[in-house]
Formats: structure tokens, C-alpha cells, sequence
């Protein structure tokens, strides 16, 4: 399964909604591009994770570093829905009960 990114632009920010498998590689760069991408036309962007059914340590990567990204472009990212991504951290931390 690949990722399917749809963005919709409102007054003050950006919503990009994501469906599928966030793993790095292709996929990644791509939600990479997205987010700069929004971050040039509204400073703050919401990244909806609600349709991600699988994220492996290449896609919390890149997570972390598109937080560092809009940080540095005097923007704001905020990640909403992350069950799955946080069901993994969980796991690979053995945080997990």
C-alpha cells in the first residue's frame, strides 16, 4: 500500500489528510514535499494520521523531522489522530503492557 496524501487550505492553516503506510523511502519524501510545500502558503499545518494503518521507525523519522522543519520556517505542524504511530512507539519501546 502507498501513501495517499489530499491537503485542503482554510483561513489560518493547512490540513493535509494521510492514508495508508508511512515507512520511509518514496513515501516519505513525498510527505516531506507536501508539508513544505504547505508550510510556504499557510505558516501552521495540521497533519491528520486518522487513514495511516501501519508506520515502521523510517516514518517516525520523518515525523520528527518535518516538526524541526516547520519550526525552523517560523511555521507550526500539529499531528492529530496517531493512534498507529503511537501503538508503535509503544511497542518498539516496549512501553507497551
Amino acid at each position: 500500500m502507498t501513501l495517499k496524501l489530499e491537503s485542503q487550505l482554510q483561513r489560518d492553516r493547512a490540513l493535509l489528510f494521510c492514508t495508508g503506510e508511512l515507512v520511509g523511502g518514496e513515501e516519505a519524501a513525498d510527505l516531506r514535499n507536501a508539508i513544505t510545500r504547505l508550510l510556504r502558503e499557510r505558516s501552521q499545518v495540521t497533519l491528520d494520521l486518522s487513514g495511516i494503518a501501519y508506520i515502521n521507525s523510517g516514518g517516525l523519522s520523518t515525523l520528527v523531522g518535518l516538526y524541526s522543519t516547520a519550526r525552523t520556517s517560523g511555521g507550526s505542524i500539529k499531528y492529530i489522530n496517531l493512534t498507529v504511530a503511537t501503538d508503535f512507539s509503544r511497542r518498539q519501546t516496549k512501553l507497551a503492557a
